[in-house]
């Protein structure tokens, strides 16, 4: 009997966008994280957390603008992810969906609480 012969080589490109939208999307909410913890501070009086209003809210816009777009990015690639998925074997990728939920749902306490 013929064996038969595997041809893949490895992901697609389809699979290599998807893993990478995965790394950049978390990657972007570590830095809107790093970004709202030096403009925030922690401790001290109120005046002294922000030395300057302009700075603050330059941060938080920067901040809000990064998770908007993250969540952009998330749905995009989830987008890419449903094209995808015609075999049996292909799954929906959770990071994204988690990675989307986080940005939507900071986004929304930045909006409520600043």
């Amino acid at each position: 009997m013929a064996e038969i012969r595997n041809r893949r080589r490895g992901p697609d490109f389809m699979v290599r966008i998807i893993t990478f939208f995965n790394i950049a999307s978390w990657l972007v909410i570590i830095l809107a994280l790093f970004i709202y913890e030096l403009t925030h501070g922690s401790g001290g009086s109120y005046s002294s957390i922000r030395l300057t209003i302009l700075d603050f809210t330059i941060g938080l816009i920067i901040v809000k603008v990064l998770l908007v777009i993250n969540f952009l990015f998330c749905i995009w690639g989830m987008a890419i992810n449903m094209t995808r998925h015609k075999r049996k074997a292909d799954r929906f990728s959770l990071s994204l969906i988690l990675s989307a939920a986080v940005s939507l749902v900071g986004f929304i306490l930045m909006m409520v609480i600043f």
